[in-house]
C-alpha cells in the first residue's frame, strides 16, 4: 500500500501488510494490531546483519539478510516475513565478522568505543534522532558562538587496550560507520576557505609519538570540505582524507585527497574506509561506491619492522582548521556518527 502519512490510520495493519508513506518516505509493516515503523536506511543501500538462518528471539520490526536464500526478512509479532527477495545471485554486503561493533546509541556505548576523549567530551552526546536504526546515534557539536572553540572533540579507540585485537595492532583495518551532517552545518570556514576541518573517524599510526622528529609515525584523518573543492555545489560536502605519512616532510601540513563525488546534508551515508599499512593502500567508499583509491604512488607508511607498521588506534579528530574557531552566526553545527564497526581485512561494502 502507498499513500500519504496522514492516511495511515485508514488502513488495517494486517499481519505482514506493508505501507509506504509517499510524502515522508517512512515504511511500515503491520503486526496484526498496529503499524510498526521499519528502520530508516539511506536510499542507495540497505544495511542489515547477515545470517544463514533466522535469528532466535528477534525483536518486533528487526530486519536481517538471509545470505543462503538471498532474502531480507523482518520479525512481525510472532512470525517472520520476507521484505525483499533476489534471484539468488547476490551476495551479502559484508564478507566477514566485525571485530568490534558498536551502535553508539547511548552515552555509555559511545564511551565504550571511544574510551578516551581528550577534548570537549561535553560536546559529544547520544541522541535518539536522527538514527539509521536502533534508538540513537552519536552527535558532535561544533558550536559557532563560543570563543575560539575550534575543537569539536577528539576521541581514541586504542586497539592494544582491547582483547578483540592483536596486542601489536593490525596491518590491515577496515572501518565502517554511518555519517550525517545537519542541514544547518556551516562548511564555510573563513580561515581554510573550502575546508571546514578534520572530522569523522580515521586511522592512527602513533602520530603523536615523535612526529616532529621523524616521518615514521603516520595519521589518516577524516576531513570535511565544501564540495566546491571538486567543482560541485557549495551546499554539498565531501568526506576527504587528510594524511601525514613518510611522503610528508617534517613540519609540513598534511596532504588532502578528495572523493570523486559529493554528499548532501541531512542524509545518512554508509562510509567504508580501508588501510593496508604494509602495502600502502588506502580506500574509501560511499554507500558501496569506491570514491578514493590510493596506492604506494600516493601514500607511504612506515615499513616493517617498526613501532609504526600497524594501525594503533581509530581516531575521531573533529575540529575546524586553524585556531580561528567555528564561523560566527551559524548556531550549532551538528555532525552524527552511527553503527561503527572494525574488521581486520578489506570488506565488501
Amino acid at each position: 500500500m502507498r499513500d500519504v502519512e496522514g492516511n495511515l490510520d485508514q488502513y488495517t495493519p494486517t499481519l505482514g501488510a506493508k505501507f509506504f508513506s509517499t510524502d515522508t518516505g517512512v515504511r511500515y509493516i503491520g503486526d496484526g494490531s498496529q503499524w510498526v515503523t521499519l528502520p530508516t536506511q539511506a536510499p542507495q543501500t540497505v544495511v542489515a546483519p547477515s545470517y544463514t538462518s533466522d535469528p532466535d528471539a528477534a525483536s518486533n520490526g528487526e530486519i536481517w539478510y538471509r545470505s543462503d536464500i538471498d532474502e531480507f526478512r523482518t520479525q512481525v509479532g510472532d512470525s517472520t516475513e520476507t521484505v525483499a527477495a533476489g534471484d539468488g545471485s547476490t551476495t551479502s554486503t559484508s564478507t566477514g565478522t566485525a571485530l568490534v561493533a558498536n551502535s553508539l546509541d547511548t552515552d555509555s556505548e559511545i564511551d565504550s568505543f571511544f574510551v578516551e576523549t581528550q577534548t570537549n567530551r561535553a560536546k559529544v552526546t547520544a541522541v535518539s534522532s536522527p538514527s539509521t536504526e536502533g534508538s540513537g546515534a552519536m552527535r558532535i557539536n561544533q558550536d559557532a558562538d563560543a570563543d575560539n572553540t575550534f575543537y569539536g572533540t577528539e576521541g581514541f579507540h586504542y586497539l592494544d587496550d582491547r582483547s578483540e585485537y592483536p596486542s601489536d595492532g593490525l596491518e590491515q583495518c577496515h572501518l565502517r560507520y554511518w555519517v550525517q551532517l545537519d542541514t544547518n552545518y556551516d562548511i564555510d570556514n573563513p580561515w581554510a576557505g573550502e575546508q571546514a576541518g578534520k572530522g569523522f573517524p580515521g586511522f592512527d599510526g602513533r602520530w603523536e609519538d615523535d612526529a616532529s622528529e621523524n616521518r615514521d609515525p603516520w595519521l589518516v584523518n577524516g576531513a570535511i570540505w565544501s564540495a566546491d573543492a571538486i567543482g560541485a555545489s557549495a551546499d554539498d560536502w565531501l568526506l576527504s582524507y587528510y594524511i601525514y605519512d613518510r611522503k610528508t616532510n617534517i613540519g609540513d601540513s598534511g596532504r588532502t585527497y578528495h572523493p570523486s563525488r559529493a554528499l548532501k546534508k541531512g542524509q545518512w551515508y554508509q562510509i567504508d574506509r580501508f588501510v593496508d599499512v604494509t602495502n600502502n593502500v588506502l580506500k574509501q567508499w560511499y554507500d558501496g561506491e569506491l570514491v578514493i583509491d590510493l596506492d604506494s604512488s600516493d601514500v607511504e607508511f612506515s615499513p616493517a619492522p617498526s613501532p609504526y607498521d600497524r594501525v594503533y588506534a581509530i581516531r575521531n579528530l573533529f575540529y575546524y582548521g586553524g585556531g580561528w574557531g567555528a564561523p560566527d552566526g551559524s548556531g550549532d553545527n551538528y555532525a552524527y556518527i552511527d553503527n561503527i564497526q572494525t574488521f581486520d581485512s578489506e570488506q565488501t561494502p
